[in-house]
């Protein structure tokens, strides 16, 4: 008898439930966390049980629960309430994909990996709306993509990568304006973080940086373990959490989860 593998790689967690959406199931999953059960909250319309969806990043604000496309030219948005779901039609190229989401009060953004912009859904207006990005930077995709696979929001900032560069996307929630900054030393994959301090994880390079934001410097550089195991290919780590106080790293292709104390 086949095994059936189940993969994902996005999920949103809040208190003692996560959320996340499986390549191969077409819809979204509810994990409970102190049970370890699960069940299929809804299916994508027009998707079958078991078809390989490719479905990007997935964002919570209050009862909904938003998934971008990895292809395809509609956003889903579910609601825990009365169990609705919803599409979001989106104008986008066949290869437009987003791997990376961040929420902001009842806003949710969904950041482009092969998409050259950011959009925004606000469920309260049901409103969709896209942040183009400048057309010098559209036509700079890397190997890996345009942006990275995290996002660091702090206050009223969003630190986006952008893949390839040295230098990171800066997104003004409020006035939903950008500019780009050099904030590390080599082009990063993810960023997260505790408020006070950044965790840039490279694309490549081996070390990881922590940036002030208050003072506007790099604290420090971090080298990586002895002994570390992992697969470079176009690149070292996958994405990167902050979560109870610690960053967690998860290098790519590898057996290991590394922690790291930010203020120590």
């Amino acid at each position: 008898e086949d095994k059936m593998s189940i993969r994902f790689a996005c999920a949103v967690m809040e208190e003692e439930k996560a959320w996340a959406v499986l390549r191969n199931l077409s819809g979204i999953v509810e994990i409970d966390l102190q049970s370890c059960k699960s069940r299929l909250l809804t299916r994508f319309e027009g998707k079958g049980i078991l078809e390989d969806n490719l479905c990007g990043a997935i964002q919570k604000t209050g009862d909904y629960l938003a998934v971008a496309p990895m292809t395809g030219e509609e956003f889903y948005v579910y609601n825990l309430k009365n169990s609705s779901l919803l599409k979001y039609p989106f104008i986008g190229k066949q290869e437009s994909k987003f791997w990376a989401s961040f929420g902001w009060g009842k806003r949710m953004y969904f950041v482009g990996c092969r998409y050259p912009g950011i959009v925004k859904i606000d469920v309260e207006d049901k409103e969709i709306k896209v942040i183009e990005i400048d057309a010098d930077y559209q036509a700079e995709i890397s190997d890996v993509g345009i942006f990275g696979r995290s996002v660091g929001v702090f206050s009223d900032k969003a630190y986006i990568p952008v893949c390839g560069r040295n230098e990171d996307l800066v997104f003004d929630l409020g006035k939903e304006k950008y500019s780009f900054q050099k904030i590390g030393t080599v082009p990063h994959m993810a960023i997260c973080g505790d408020g006070r301090y950044l965790c840039l994880v490279p694309e490549k390079d081996g070390s990881i940086e922590i940036y002030d934001t208050k003072k506007r410097v790099l604290k420090e550089e971090i080298k990586m373990p002895k002994g570390i195991r992992g697969m470079m290919l176009n690149r070292w780590f996958c994405t990167a959490v902050f979560h109870c106080g610690y960053a967690w790293i998860f290098p790519y292709r590898s057996n290991m989860i590394l922690r790291l104390e930010l203020n120590t």
